[in-house]
């Protein structure tokens, strides 16, 4: 739980690992699918966007223990 963030400031396409793992292969965008069964496209920096995937966040920028 820290400040510090485990993936490249920038994504590379020829690097998946260096961001998580996330392909951008459609474009610049990533298809995710959610547990609801909800699937989209999402720019790659959108997944940075804490709001979208923790109820709790207060900000986009937000992480556990800030």
């Amino acid at each position: 739980n820290t400040a510090t963030a485990r993936w490249a400031a920038e994504y590379d396409p020829n690097d998946a690992l260096s961001f998580g793992s996330v392909s951008a292969r459609h474009g610049d965008e990533v298809v995710i699918g959610t547990i609801d069964g909800g699937v989209e496209l999402l720019q790659v920096d959108a997944l940075r966007d804490m709001t979208r995937w923790c109820d709790g966040a207060p900000e986009r920028e937000w992480w556990i223990g800030k």
